[in-house]
């Protein structure tokens, strides 16, 4: 690996948070669940367009899109086909360097601010009577993975010990 120039990085079994691509693969779940949830057959030809929105979206961590640092390419610009630009307004070409540090230099400055607004103790959450609230649904079966995971939102009528939600328009409680 190292002749490669790879370097080899461990992550806790039980946080598959910690995992890059499993944070990729929750990015395309969620992109899975908005646009499959009527149709589960469409997924598979979805892919394609995915990868091309999470690979040409500029990531607010580093500034810059994965195909701008990893492979060079320009960064899509909306309006790049309407609006003519003149050479005095066309911003310096950077190298691949000076992207990278900048994205490092971006990452940083988020986590440093990240780390300053860490949430500290534990917070209980007070219920509040006509609150807005979610209920997780029960999934219909193991082949139900783009539906979304819950059902609502419900508004929480009354009771201290049990909650009674009804639907928005007050039509039925449970």
């Amino acid at each position: 690996m190292a002749e490669h120039n790879v370097r080899v990085r461990s992550t806790p079994i039980r946080h598959p948070q910690a995992k890059p691509s499993e944070r990729c693969m929750r990015e395309i779940s969620k992109f899975g669940k908005i646009y499959c949830s009527q149709n589960h057959r469409k997924w598979a030809e979805l892919l394609p367009k995915i990868e091309k929105w999470l690979n040409t979206t500029v990531a607010d961590s580093t500034g810059f899109t994965p195909v701008e640092l990893l492979f060079e390419a320009k960064k899509p610009d909306l309006f790049e086909k309407i609006l003519t630009k003149l050479p005095e307004n066309l911003p310096e070409p950077e190298t691949i360097g000076d992207k990278v540090m900048k994205a490092y230099a971006r990452m940083r400055k988020k986590a440093k601010g990240r780390r300053k607004r860490r949430k500290t103790g534990n917070k209980t959450w007070e219920r509040k009577v006509n609150e807005k609230v979610l209920v997780r649904a029960q999934p219909a079966s193991d082949a139900a993975k783009f539906i979304h995971p819950c059902e609502g939102p419900y508004i929480r009528s009354r009771g201290d010990t049990t909650i009674h939600i009804c639907d928005i328009n007050h039509q039925w409680e449970s």
